[in-house]
């Protein structure tokens, strides 16, 4: 019998003792988590707690460890569209891989939890130095369930689909660079 993937992650904590659950931060090397984790800035991640603003700085990545966060998507009528969702799985601030500071998205807790801030600097240092945390950082961007979108999130995996093509293109070409 062949193990899940949930019956691989490993038992981290942070430098202040609190336990690290965010499956990307789990499954990257021994040697990549003890180079990021001094980067690791443990917070409460209260209900409807602003992580990303529209046109704004992306000043940190956010690894999700419990909760969940919506990424939101304003319209030009003055609405707004909920394009995918991040959890345990993903993090937040994919911007930043692509070199990009900032996006039209917003970032906002839908169900309260925790995680884990990186700032800016330190993410995309680690990104470039760490071949795991680039991988599966890759791996997010390349596949939209491991992004977040999930049947229960989404309605459909085509639904999924065109939402992370409509986050690429968003980060791809914002309308306000």
């Amino acid at each position: 019998m062949t193990p899940n993937r949930n019956s691989r992650i490993k038992q981290r904590r942070d430098l202040d003792g609190n336990p690290v659950t965010n499956r990307i931060l789990c499954s990257i090397s021994d040697e990549e988590f003890r180079r990021l984790r001094p980067s690791l800035e443990f917070l409460e991640l209260h209900h409807h707690r602003s992580l990303q603003e529209p046109a704004k700085n992306v000043n940190a990545a956010y690894f999700i460890n419990n909760g969940l966060a919506s990424l939101i998507i304003p319209t030009q009528r003055g609405k707004s569209v909920e394009v995918g969702v991040v959890g345990c799985e993903g993090l937040t601030g994919m911007s930043l891989v692509a070199g990009l500071h900032r996006t039209t998205a917003r970032v906002l807790i839908q169900i309260a939890g925790s995680g884990f801030r990186v700032k800016r600097s330190a993410f995309e240092q680690a990104v470039k130095r760490s071949p795991d945390l680039r991988d599966r950082v890759h791996e997010v961007l390349d596949h939209p369930r491991h992004a977040g979108c999930t049947d229960r999130g989404m309605q459909s995996s085509a639904r999924c689909e065109t939402a992370a093509r409509a986050v690429a293109f968003d980060v791809a070409r914002p309308h306000w660079l």
